[in-house]
């Protein structure tokens, strides 16, 4: 009997949590150190996904698996509904290992950004097993730039961490073939963009889904 109370304890308390997700629903909101004047610590964008902890006087406190703990304005947020809390899930950003093999490794979350000096073209992809227990998630940051002077470099770091329900956490800087280099300082977060256009924030910043024609220009 007493492990069943714990078991239904703690699928509560999961539950309680995983109803608390709420979305910024514009862009560039600013996201405080306290309510009203508070420092801000970052520029939200449509899309970003927070973990609600109470709401109090038109601001709501907010925190994420990172730890961040901080307000938003009220007005600018939306809470997903019970059942948008079933679908939305990391697995809709990865695809499998083999497929990342033969895509090599090039992502379909992209930004290209033009600079004085020449561009550069900035992907990822996250790969691994999407069912079962196996939870271990891959992923490949490239960055190709393109100088004026026509010379061309590329830059890849690979990562590896854990799926944990809508969110993915790298935690370990791995080489080509997953052996593990290194422990990272602080964890990367990565969720799929909870809005009408696809895509990724990878440490707050946005990479839309290329291969949504609604993202091309």
């Amino acid at each position: 009997m007493r492990k069943i109370f714990l078991f239904l304890a703690l699928f509560v308390s999961l539950l309680g949590n995983a109803q608390s997700l709420i979305f910024i629903t514009k862009d560039n909101v600013n996201i405080r150190k306290a309510p009203q004047n508070g420092a801000v610590l970052l520029k939200a964008k449509t899309g970003m996904v927070f973990q609600k902890i109470s709401e109090e006087n038109g601001w709501t406190k907010i925190t994420d698996p990172t730890g961040l703990e901080a307000f938003v304005s009220t007005q600018f947020t939306d809470a997903l509904t019970a059942e948008e809390l079933t679908i939305y899930k990391a697995t809709d950003i990865m695809v499998s290992t083999q497929d990342a093999e033969e895509a090599g490794y090039e992502g379909p979350y992209m930004e290209s950004e033009t600079k004085s000096g020449g561009s550069s073209d900035v992907s990822w992809i996250f790969y691994g097993n999407k069912e079962g227990k196996d939870m271990k998630v891959g992923a490949c940051y490239r960055n190709r730039l393109i100088y004026n002077n026509g010379r061309m470099q590329t830059v890849e770091n690979y990562y590896a961490g854990q799926r944990k329900g809508w969110y993915i956490l790298l935690t370990e800087k791995v080489d080509y073939e997953g052996k593990v280099e290194g422990k990272l300082e602080k964890p990367i977060l990565v969720y799929p963009a909870f809005s009408n256009v696809s895509g990724v924030f990878v440490d707050y910043h946005y990479y839309p889904d290329m291969q949504d024609s609604d993202n091309w220009e």
